[in-house]
């Protein structure tokens, strides 16, 4: 069918995640001047924001029972895990390691949280009581859990680009050997 646009906020609003009964949707807005979580209720557009703070709260994921929301904040000082209620209300930081912890995913039965985290020198995924407490790592591969580094890919889409550019000019042995190194 159609797509229905359900927000009308500043450019940025992202990374909606459904309500498990499929009513509401959970998304990261900079719609308060800074990117904070929103639920909206799809019947009625009604909105509530969950988060409010001047640091990234984002990718948020619904607990199983739909009364909670995990997400990843910066909040702390780094990326830590948090959860918010998913009516609004006190926030608890689940992680609390120096880390870059990220991409929550509540397992089936909601007692506990999987993320990506840097923790082990590399990203790899580990798992954590959604109440808290230690966190044990699954994966320990270097290459096993590879996050796009869009940063790096923007770069290197702009230097292709500027190789295009530069493809009808006159030889420049130095600037090839520069864009060759980065692509």
């Amino acid at each position: 069918g159609a797509a229905t646009q359900l927000t009308s906020t500043p450019p940025g609003s992202g990374q909606p995640s459904w309500s498990p009964n499929g009513t509401q949707l959970a998304f990261y807005s900079p719609r308060a001047g800074h990117d904070d979580l929103y639920v909206m209720t799809l019947d009625s557009g009604a909105t509530i924001q969950l988060t409010d703070d001047h640091d990234y709260d984002w990718e948020p994921d619904w607990s199983p029972d739909g009364d909670r929301i995990a997400f990843k904040s910066d909040r702390s000082g780094n990326s830590d895990i948090w959860i918010a209620p998913a009516t609004g209300g006190a926030l608890v930081q689940v992680t609390h390691d120096g880390a870059e912890d990220f991409h929550p995913a509540w397992s089936p039965d909601g007692t506990e949280i999987a993320f990506v985290s840097d923790r082990g020198g590399h990203r790899d995924i580990w798992v954590i009581p959604a109440a808290g407490g230690i966190a044990r790592q699954i994966t320990d591969d270097p290459a096993a859990i590879e996050v796009p580094d869009l940063e790096h890919d923007l770069f290197v889409g702009h230097l292709r680009q500027l190789r295009r550019l530069l493809e009808d000019r006159p030889a420049d042995h130095h600037a090839d050997d520069l864009l060759d190194a980065h692509l």
